[in-house]
């Protein structure tokens, strides 16, 4: 969890999420700050309860949208963090069937999704924002296909690494000297399409070319080109809106 600093609110995330689309006028602005919310905090490992008749946002901490495989295994399918609104999708007809659990503690805000079905509904600039964050959500769903798929494991992790340190340089609006990412070996596994032992080794060697520092879930990159490159990473797909991800 964040120590210290102003905590934001569901409503305040909600609105930020909303405006990426582009600026809202004062009735979808007020409309938004009217939403009825409610806070709760869950503990790592926890699953988010599912309850069709609310939508979570994440004010602090770390989750993760998953699948469990028949043969009992995970696939971590995406990793979420503080600002962002990954259920906002299940809004939308078909969508898909991910579990959610907490990767830290994690406070969630909860709105009533019937609320926001009115305001998607009502308003053009909200469903405009929430077909881009559904867009965007695929297009980083595929580079991870492609990440499983066809990369090294060297590339694969390196590239989680790379994701992640540009989507906190931009919640944070710049880019940060360290990260505090508290993913376990296992969970880089079950992101990453590898066996733990097999992290283990990737991370050693990124550690001996002096690549990132990774322990205890605190991240440095003390060389960011070169990750990049080993990485093959282009932030392009993220959407950042021109915040810069570079290691300091």
């Amino acid at each position: 969890m964040q120590s210290g600093g102003y905590l934001p609110t569901t409503n305040d995330v909600l609105s930020n999420v909303f405006s990426r689309a582009g600026a809202l006028d004062d009735k979808d602005a007020a409309a938004i700050a009217r939403l009825p919310c409610r806070e709760i905090l869950l503990k790592r490992e926890n699953d988010i309860p599912s309850d069709s008749d609310y939508i979570f946002v994440l004010l602090d901490g770390w989750v993760c949208g998953y699948k469990l495989l028949s043969a009992g295994g995970r696939q971590i399918c995406s990793i979420h963090i503080h600002g962002d609104a990954p259920h906002l999708r299940s809004l939308l007809p078909l969508d898909a069937d991910l579990d959610y659990r907490a990767l830290s503690d994690c406070r969630l805000g909860l709105v009533p999704a019937q609320l926001l079905r009115d305001l998607f509904h009502r308003s053009v600039m909200i469903s405009r924002a929430l077909l881009r964050e559904v867009s965007i959500s695929a297009g980083i769903a595929e580079e991870w296909v492609a990440n499983i798929g066809r990369r090294r494991a060297i590339m694969r992790v390196a590239h989680l690494l790379c994701e992640l340190a540009c989507r906190l340089d931009a919640a944070h609006g710049k880019p940060q000297k360290a990260y505090i990412i508290p993913l376990t070996q296992a969970d880089l596994a079950d992101a990453t399409g590898l066996s733990t032992v097999h992290v283990n080794r990737v991370l050693q060697e990124l550690r001996g070319r002096r690549l990132v520092e990774f322990n205890g879930g605190h991240l440095s990159i003390p060389d960011w080109g070169r990750l990049v490159e080993i990485a093959g990473f282009d932030q392009k797909y993220l959407h950042l809106d021109g915040v810069r991800c570079c290691t300091l």
